[in-house]
């Protein structure tokens, strides 16, 4: 018989693209992931106020490219040098959206089962944890996991307020 736990995380059990952002370590599910390229392979843009960086062409689309320090309120970073962009996506609901994400370096990935993993309610008072899933212990650091669904709704209705 399995515990609560394992069924309770099953949804989140599956392989994840680890990174670093600042001095966190975060996760997202490889499936939501589409391409990885490099920062300085998008056009930048500057809009105050904005967690919006840049914008890049992906398979025929323009895509905006996020700082998620900027929509975090982390310490920003000037040079983004060494930086990558992934660009996420999610089928359904989401399809008609792509968002890149600044990250400031991919450290792999990795398969998290569902007994590594802990549904996050309320984790941590620097990050607006809505955006996360649940966290899990990767290469002895704590790692969060992007809810990309969460964030792309969050796009979508602010979207919706300009309108």
């Amino acid at each position: 018989m399995r515990n609560i736990e394992a069924i309770y995380n099953e949804s989140l059990e599956g392989k994840y693209l680890i990174f670093r952002l600042i001095e966190g370590v975060y996760g997202i599910n490889i499936k939501d992931v589409i391409q990885k390229m490099s920062y300085s392979d998008i056009t930048k843009i500057d809009i105050s106020d904005s967690p919006i960086v840049g914008i890049t062409n992906t398979q025929g689309t323009y895509v905006p490219v996020l700082d998620l320090r900027k929509m975090y309120g982390l310490d920003e970073v000037s040079c983004y040098d060494d930086s990558n962009v992934l660009i996420v996506g999610l089928s359904g609901d989401y399809s008609d959206i792509l968002i890149g994400i600044v990250v400031d370096k991919v450290l792999g990935i990795n398969m998290l089962s569902s007994n590594k993993i802990v549904r996050l309610n309320k984790y941590d008072n620097k990050i607006d944890s809505r955006f996360f899933s649940g966290v899990a212990v990767v290469r002895n650091s704590i790692t969060k996991l992007l809810n990309i669904s969460r964030i792309m709704n969050e796009i979508r209705l602010s979207q919706r307020e300009e309108q």
